[in-house]
């Protein structure tokens, strides 16, 4: 089960803190370019074209009102291969009960506030030493809601490596 003092948010357009992965900082400073703060950014602006230097680790979800889910449309390659599975087409609800509602309350956070989230959590499907990292940019075109998330890893270091891979019954190699 997920401790959920281990989820980490702050809110990049009015707070200070900035991600660590260099590519989460490149797509960050593009969701705050193209992005006016208090609304959703618009969905051309992250179009396959737009969205190219980052594809691989970027999902897009769709918001369903009714079931308060969200549905993939698109999990990046880097995600799966680094997950071992695709979610394309699936619902957040599916990843289960220990991950799941967290995800879900954060998507639908950057939705209600029109803000961008900036996320870390334990990476939950691995023993790992790793956060991920999460961009979520929340976008619309007419009625249709969606964020739009860089996910990418970022390897522990430290004494927070030490005490993870002691949580996780494993051992630095």
């Amino acid at each position: 089960m997920i401790d959920p003092s281990e989820f980490s948010v702050w809110f990049p357009e009015t707070d200070e803190k900035r991600p660590d992965h260099e590519g989460s900082v490149s797509f960050l400073d593009y969701c705050l370019k193209v992005k006016t703060p208090g609304e959703p950014a618009a969905r051309d602006d992250f179009s396959i074209e737009k969205l190219r230097d980052w594809v691989g680790n970027i999902m897009i979800l769709e918001l369903d009102p009714d079931r308060e889910d969200f549905r993939y449309r698109l999990y990046g390659s880097e995600i799966a291969s680094r997950t071992g599975f695709d979610m394309t087409g699936k619902w957040v609800s599916d990843l289960g009960e220990d991950v799941g509602p967290f995800l879900r309350s954060q998507y639908l956070e950057a939705v209600e506030r029109s803000s961008i989230l900036l996320c870390r959590n334990p990476y939950v499907h691995s023993r790992a030493p790793c956060d991920w990292e999460r961009v979520i940019c929340p976008v619309a075109a007419g009625d249709r809601k969606q964020v739009v998330v860089s996910n990418r890893m970022v390897e522990l270091t430290g004494t927070l490596r030490e005490l993870r891979l002691a949580a996780n019954g494993t051992e630095d190699r």
